[in-house]
């Protein structure tokens, strides 16, 4: 039997080193994602400091690419950035 945990690591997030941000689970489909905050894509470099909209707004485009690292569409999904 193949395993039903996948750990995803979406190109377009950095890597983390303390736990795996995006995890789907088969048999039925639950992805779990964690430690998204507002850092870069590209780099994980803090953005917007002090800007709380902003940082926010970028936690809510790394959820969403977390999400579509697994197959979600934006139609299927209660997140619009």
């Amino acid at each position: 039997m193949s395993d039903p945990k996948q750990i995803v690591q979406p190109a377009d997030l950095p890597a983390r080193k303390s736990h795996s941000q995006v995890v789907a689970v088969t048999g039925g489909t639950l992805v779990f994602i964690a430690g998204m905050t507002s850092r870069s894509e590209r780099d994980a470099t803090p953005v917007h400091p002090g800007d709380m909209r902003s940082q926010l707004r970028q936690v809510c485009e790394n959820i969403g690419r977390a999400l579509r690292s697994v197959g979600v569409r934006q139609e299927d999904s209660w997140l619009r950035a």
